[in-house]
């Protein structure tokens, strides 16, 4: 009779140190030894599958959904996840990924949308377009904005109701990119020392550099990237881990004028501290976070290693690709609304409401004022009334944010 034999899963090896310094730069593809893909993209054992057919050659499409990714170890207080809606696109042909943090789906979030017009048009320069999407609300209206946005046809192509299996480009790039988010998570948490939650300064830049990743070093089954299936060329810019420390030089023009009317001398230092978090999308430029906020540079330095981590400056720094010089500590998420709308009498013109009101308004405080001294008699009182209105200042519009460059 013969006897059961016991088997083991199998065991990785031990890597070089070369190996891991080269691996932790992408973490693709995913190595069985590497603690943080194991823990943020190991799939679960398959069940067996019998009889499996080819799958049906489909024309290329473009596919869109929103994906959550929530948090109970929130870095806010109350546990915000603020940013935790990102839009997920998945181009067929070439399997090339879009992965935008999103504030909030409704149209008055410019960004995103304008970012995704931006995507199709000019990094996967298609021309005409079918859209595979869910018919969630919010994800219908965005169709809307990109066929009105768009120069060339888009064709919208709504899932079965209640059938997201039916979107299958989208769901399984959000499978992915899901996962490569989780294993830079861990990469910086375990530098750092922290925790990176969705309403973290660094979260929409890991998704941002989820996707980035994917795109230029994600092997697919013809054998290529999507970069290099899109491009005809394997990239080959330099790379640091995401949310590395490093030294990177300003940019400033020839004369010398930097933001905020403050002009380099030189005396000033060109190189300042920063925290790596990508490269463009179109320029190739190096992301940096600095305490001043986003910016993009050609020239940067690493650090030693000891020195590749600093906590002291990643509490400071701040930029969102939205706003690159956008705070986003506990008080500023919840920030009002940049611009408010001043209410236009019924009847009236909008250039007329826009004066009627401040003068009103001071008007009204005149009174109050004159009302408030009795004792300094009516000629004080009239002056008071007459000085307010001088007084009030006009609302200055708002400045729009500087979003990313492309």
């Amino acid at each position: 009779m013969g006897m059961a034999s016991a088997r083991a899963p199998a065991a990785p090896g031990e890597p070089s140190q070369e190996e891991v310094d080269r691996h932790c730069l992408t973490h693709y593809p995913s190595d069985a030894w590497c603690r943080a893909c194991l823990l943020g993209k190991a799939k679960a054992t398959p069940h067996l599958r019998i009889g499996v057919g080819e799958r049906a050659e489909r024309p290329p499409k473009v596919s869109f959904d929103f994906m959550y990714m929530k948090s109970d170890m929130s870095t806010q207080a109350g546990g915000e996840n603020a940013w935790a809606t990102t839009l997920i696109g998945a181009d067929e042909g070439t399997q090339r990924s879009l992965a935008i943090t999103v504030e909030n789906k409704g149209l008055s979030n410019k960004y995103f949308h304008d970012r995704a017009v931006h995507w199709v048009d000019t990094v996967l320069r298609h021309r005409q377009i079918r859209v595979r999407t869910d018919n969630e609300p919010a994800i219908t209206a965005f169709v809307r904005y990109l066929k009105l946005k768009r120069q060339y046809d888009t064709i919208h192509e709504p899932t079965p109701r209640y059938s997201s299996g039916s979107n299958g480009g989208a769901e399984v790039m959000i499978e992915i990119l899901q996962g490569q988010m989780r294993t830079i998570r861990v990469c910086v948490e375990g530098r750092y020392h922290i925790v990176v939650s969705p309403d973290h300064v660094l979260w929409p830049w890991l998704v941002r550099h989820a996707s980035w990743l994917h795109d230029r070093f994600s092997i697919k089954s013809t054998g290529q990237t999507p970069y290099q299936a899109a491009n005809a060329m394997v990239y080959s810019g330099e790379i640091l881990p995401f949310a590395e420390t490093i030294v990177w030089r300003y940019s400033y023009p020839k004369h010398r004028a930097m933001r905020q009317g403050i002009k380099y001398q030189k005396a000033d230092a060109s190189w300042k501290e920063g925290i790596w978090v990508g490269r463009s999308e179109d320029t190739d430029e190096h992301i940096v976070l600095s305490r001043a906020g986003a910016e993009t540079t050609r020239s940067l330095r690493r650090l030693a290693p000891s020195q590749r981590a600093s906590l002291s400056l990643l509490e400071d720094v701040k930029g969102v690709p939205w706003d690159m010089k956008e705070g986003v500590g506990p008080l500023t998420l919840n920030r009002p609304l940049r611009t408010a709308s001043i209410p236009v009498p019924v009847g009236g013109s909008d250039d007329a409401g826009a004066q009627q009101q401040p003068a009103a308004a001071a008007t009204a405080s005149a009174s109050s004022a004159a009302a408030a001294a009795p004792s300094a008699g009516p000629s004080a009182a009239a002056a008071t009334a007459a000085a307010a209105p001088a007084a009030a200042p006009a609302a200055a519009p708002a400045a729009a944010p500087a979003a990313e460059p492309t």
